[in-house]
């Protein structure tokens, strides 16, 4: 027979249990962004470091607008950041600015979008820029052209 101390835990434990993957998504390497029309710019940045031999490709192997996915990077469960858009958006654009402009690249994925960018041949930075962007949340992964290799950086939002 199940007492009604038992019949307790039982239901919290489920309780618990059922909200892990809640929980779960809203992790990140590097935190959380949370943007409203008119943030300050401080409110869009973020550092981090990349190093991993996670494909980004395996995500996705090109964005929306054909661009290839590149790079590696850590953990396919776990973003690197997470950006949490709490009205539309005309445009963002996000950046990542790597120290002497090494061989980052980047991947944002959320609702109706996928982006890559990387800043092969290029000295601004892996940049991509997406318009209309609707609330919710986006989830960043940040990468490095070569499997393994550091990379420090900081990821930059911009209107």
């Amino acid at each position: 027979m199940v007492s009604r101390l038992e019949r307790m835990s039982l239901a919290i434990g489920i309780t618990l249990l059922a909200s892990l993957p809640i929980w779960a998504q809203s992790l990140s390497n590097f935190g959380t962004i949370v943007l409203t029309p008119g943030f300050q710019r401080s409110a869009g940045r973020a550092p981090g470091y990349t190093s991993g031999f996670f494909s980004l490709a395996t995500l996705a192997a090109q964005d929306q607008a054909k661009n290839p996915c590149l790079g590696f990077s850590g953990d396919p469960q776990v973003p690197d950041h997470i950006i949490e858009v709490q009205q539309p958006f005309t445009n963002l654009t996000i950046r990542v600015k790597s120290e002497n402009n090494r061989g980052a690249t980047v991947l944002v994925r959320g609702p109706g979008l996928l982006l890559c960018g990387d800043n092969v041949g290029s000295d601004k930075g892996a940049t991509v820029t997406a318009s209309n962007v609707q609330p919710g949340t986006y989830q960043v992964w940040v990468g490095s052209i070569n499997p393994g290799e550091r990379i420090d950086y900081t990821l930059t939002v911009q209107e």
